[in-house]
């Protein structure tokens, strides 16, 4: 059966009608449908927008759009990076229309983040930041700075815990080469607090999967304010695709599921496929990811997926002498996890406490103490004192094993619920 142009207008008009007394008797506006929340759906590809898949062949006017819609800012301001050859001083300031008389008492007038600019930074004419804070404080992306040695380590570290979670990210490697910013984009301007909380919690999650890792290269979050501050635009990040930067393959998005970490071939294609997270996923995963908790004695609390994919174990087996040692093989890393934050781990990470009764009775020419009443007295007042509560606050218990009453090994039985 056929129909022509007219026939299907009004079989279109009809089944509006249709669908709009639907929703008038289920109570639901007209105006604004609902549907149920599904992940996928929120995590927007720039494909599925107004812009197309794009290539290194595609024209300026388009790279600078998409580059636009991604590395979204302040677009009534920009930073400059600029270099004093006298003596030698480099750094970002905000772009101003005369720079010269800045400093003489009239009012700054900033420029804004024009198309000509974003085509110069392409080319390699300028060196441009952006300032992620919007007046209102929120944000188009979230990017951590990793900017130190150990930093390909950490940053993959955070991608694959990005990964688990089903936040897509994205490695770049800085302007510097011996650093990386990870990009987490979103489809629409986000709480800056909500955007630096993921950040926090994706961190923590981290070092839970891995205990021996302090982060150490790790530098800020950008935005790195929840709020504007008076007088300022908080702070700025240097932008990707520099093309000066590029042919040191440096400010390029890295390919980090491939060991040799080499950039996409083709950076305007990996872009226009960027996937972004949408605003009530952000919001699913505050509620999915424990939240970073601080303050002294609190102790870290690692996600059910971690405490799943890495259980704890039934037994954990200790020596007794001039400190308490316990053996770290077969230990999960998110009970030895600390963060920077004033975190306590479940056990401390040096996993060992003095004895004060050991080293003065080998100074004498004693090392067989046999008072274990005392020497256990010790230890319970101790570090098995701080770890029984650690473990306790988290519904854990424990209990220690020996067979003699004199200094040597231990077996602590464990039980995590």
């Amino acid at each position: 059966m056929s129909f022509d142009s007219e026939e299907l207008r009004r079989e279109l008009e009809r089944l509006r009608k249709e669908n709009a007394e639907l929703r008038g008797r289920l109570g639901i506006s007209v105006n604004q449908p609902t549907r149920r929340y599904d992940t996928k759906s929120e995590q927007q590809s720039l494909n599925e927008s107004s812009i197309f898949s794009l290539t290194a062949d595609s024209s300026s006017a388009e790279k600078i759009a998409l580059f636009r819609n991604l590395f979204r800012g302040r677009e009534d301001v920009y930073a400059v990076f600029w270099t004093n050859e006298r003596s030698g001083k480099k750094g970002y300031s905000p772009a101003v229309e005369d720079p010269w008389n800045s400093g003489k008492g009239k009012p700054k007038k900033y420029l804004p983040l024009a198309d000509k600019v974003i085509h110069d930074h392409l080319t390699g004419e300028k060196v441009i930041g952006c300032y992620p804070l919007l007046k209102d404080s929120t944000c188009w992306f979230l990017a951590c700075d990793f900017d130190k040695e150990g930093w390909v380590l950490d940053s993959l570290a955070l991608l694959n815990v990005c990964k688990r979670f089903g936040v897509p990210a994205y490695l770049e490697r800085s302007r510097s080469g011996r650093g990386g910013h990870v990009w987490i984009f979103f489809s629409s301007p986000v709480s800056a607090i909500l955007a630096r909380q993921l950040g926090m919690r994706l961190l923590r999650e981290t070092m839970d999967m891995r205990g021996d890792m302090d982060l150490a290269s790790y530098d800020r979050f950008f935005p790195n304010q929840d709020f504007v501050p008076g007088g300022g635009f908080g702070n700025l990040i240097a932008l990707p695709l520099q093309k000066k930067s590029r042919a040191q393959r440096n400010t390029e998005f890295i390919n980090y599921e491939d060991p040799e970490l080499p950039p996409y071939p083709d950076q305007w294609t990996l872009l226009s496929r960027i996937e972004r997270l949408g605003p009530t996923h952000l919001e699913a995963l505050l509620e999915k990811i424990p939240p970073v908790a601080v303050g002294p004695g609190t102790p870290g609390v690692a996600s059910p997926l971690i405490r799943h994919k890495y259980p704890a174990p039934d037994r954990i087996r200790c020596t007794l002498a001039a400190t308490v040692n316990l053996e770290k093989s077969g230990i999960p890393p998110w009970m030895f996890s600390r963060s920077n934050t004033s975190h306590r781990s479940i056990i401390p990470s040096s996993t060992s406490a003095r004895n004060c009764v050991f080293l003065p009775s080998k100074f004498l020419g004693s090392s067989d103490v046999t008072k274990r009443t005392f020497i256990t007295s010790t230890c319970r007042e101790g570090f098995w004192k701080i770890f029984g509560r650690q473990l306790r606050r988290l519904g854990a218990r424990f209990r220690l094993l020996t067979n003699g009453p004199y200094l040597g090994n231990y077996l602590l039985s464990f039980w995590v619920h």
